[in-house]
């Protein structure tokens, strides 16, 4: 049986033969990955790896090659493999002009990304199986609100350049890789309805200013390409790193049967503007009006040459 070679004396998680497929299911979603093996290469059909179209196949990757193979083994190989291209420079003029003719091909592709929301970044089971130990310096985990309840959030559907509406209007945000946190006043919770059990003083500040009855919807974020630090903070109760997550606010769902750009407002008298936040924990999503198709995708171009997941489409007055 054919392997891949090790990077830096780290094996993958899971071993693919060449030319071997697999599939990754979403959690909450229909939607099904597949990741195959192609020589010292994997794809995956997943916007994020799809719309990469300057940059190599082999030293592309998305969050599901990570799951899949671990984050260890990914960085490695995409290390192992950035040094042989750049080792190869000096013999990869002839093929400077193909790759520009191919991006220039690519213009022409469907090209895909998602609407209203993100498809597969909840965490399944958020509740501690076992008491935590408390890190030293940690901050204590709330005890507010139930462990478990019932969680309603608008789901992604998807966008295609060829068959898709036209997006001329419609509001334009990043695709955070982060995890969805749906706010009930009292607590954070997955969308599958289990508890992130945050700190008391994460929410203090603000929670106050909010109604009685609202509710939010946003992602608990640390960084663009951190997806897995994120995870494991908010499954612990007791983590000391929760100062490093911030609370990435899109919606006001109790405010639903007001338009979209309603409850934007609302939240932005609250939180103030993404690069002005009231509050250093809570950042108000940006977002940008759509001025049509090609908006659209040189947005996407310009937020995946600095590591972002893909885009969002919200359409006006929803």
């Amino acid at each position: 049986m054919e392997v891949c070679l090790k990077f830096s004396g780290v094996k993958p998680k899971v071993i693919l033969d060449d030319n071997e497929e697999c599939k990754m299911s979403s959690h909450t979603s229909d939607l099904v990955w597949k990741i195959k093996r192609t020589g010292d290469h994997y794809t995956c059909n997943c916007y994020a790896w799809v719309y990469q179209k300057n940059t190599p196949v082999s030293v592309r990757s998305c969050k599901h090659l990570k799951e899949l193979f671990g984050y260890q083994y990914e960085d490695a190989r995409l290390l192992s493999s950035a040094g042989s291209k750049n080792a190869n420079a000096n013999s990869a003029s002839a093929s400077t002009s193909n790759d520009q003719a191919d991006a220039e091909k690519t213009k022409k592709r469907a090209r895909s990304l998602s609407v209203s929301s993100d498809e597969d970044d909840d965490v399944k089971d958020t509740s501690p199986k076992k008491k935590a130990k408390r890190s030293p310096g940690a901050s204590a985990p709330t005890s507010s609100g139930p462990s478990n309840i019932t969680v309603n959030v608008l789901l992604a559907q998807t966008w295609t350049e060829e068959k898709g509406c036209d997006p001329t209007g419609y509001w334009i945000s990043e695709k955070l890789d982060g995890v969805r946190a749906f706010f009930n006043g009292q607590g954070f919770y997955s969308r599958l309805g289990n508890k992130f059990f945050a700190p008391d003083d994460f929410s203090a500040q603000w929670r106050s200013k909010l109604p009685s009855n609202a509710t939010l919807d946003g992602e608990l974020f640390t960084g663009r390409n951190k997806f897995q630090d994120t995870v494991s903070i908010v499954r612990s109760g007791a983590s000391n790193r929760w100062p490093e997550v911030k609370y990435y606010v899109f919606d006001a769902p109790f405010m639903g049967n007001k338009p979209f750009e309603e409850r934007l407002a609302f939240l932005k008298k609250i939180f103030g503007d993404s690069d002005s936040p009231t509050y250093p924990n809570v950042i108000l999503v940006e977002h940008v009006k759509c001025t049509g198709k090609d908006h659209v995708l040189d947005k996407l171009q310009e937020l995946q040459k600095k590591g972002a997941e893909g885009l969002m489409l919200r359409q006006p007055l929803s």
